[in-house]
């Protein structure tokens, strides 16, 4: 049996980088800010959910894991908070595989899908905000070169107004430990 470990911290939103986040624009800015600050010092990441209410700012770190329970236990878990604290914002921040132009047909052949030139590794920062449907998302290229540590690079391109131009796998440990990660509504940026 696993034990899983989940790091929830609160923040009071007039004395944190939100308290000016009035939108799911604003609030993917101050998400990619972090995520950034993050990644140079660890060079990786982790998922990361944020849920806002409407005095304070809760950031819930979720373990990464090959195994599909305890996936489906850390989205439990961010839906119950979600009620729970009447969060009026949601966002996440994950590592993953864009695969620019390919359709969810692939997916039957993973290995073929994952051997593709022009697949590229991005952190996905995503967010929606109350119940007008607004939704906004930024997607970074991680670029590897060497020994060198990890950079950032944001690639506005991947995204259409219409939605992302090809298909989002999340990362996990190995390359053959992944799952589906279809954007089923339009990212506007």
């Amino acid at each position: 049996m696993t034990t899983l470990a989940f790091d929830v911290q609160q923040w009071p939103r007039a004395e944190s980088p939100f308290a000016e986040v009035s939108d799911a624009k604003s609030l993917c800015a101050v998400m990619f800010e972090k995520a950034k600050a993050q990644f140079k010092q660890k060079s990786s990441h982790a998922t990361m959910a944020l849920l806002l209410t409407e005095y304070s700012v809760h950031a819930v770190h979720l373990p990464l894991s090959t195994k599909e329970n305890e996936r489906i236990a850390g989205g439990n878990l961010v839906q119950k908070l979600t009620h729970d604290l009447y969060a009026v914002g949601v966002g996440f921040v994950s590592e993953a595989w864009f695969v620019p132009k390919a359709t969810e047909q692939a997916l039957e052949d993973r290995t073929k899908l994952l051997q593709h030139a022009d697949k590229i590794e991005v952190l996905l920062i995503q967010t929606s905000w109350g119940t007008a449907g607004d939704t906004s998302a930024k997607a970074v290229q991680i670029v590897r070169d060497g020994n060198k540590p990890a950079q950032l690079i944001e690639r506005p391109d991947l995204f259409t107004p219409n939605g992302v131009d090809g298909l989002l796998i999340f990362k996990r440990h190995e390359e053959e430990a992944i799952r589906k990660q279809m954007l089923l509504r339009p990212m506007i940026r």
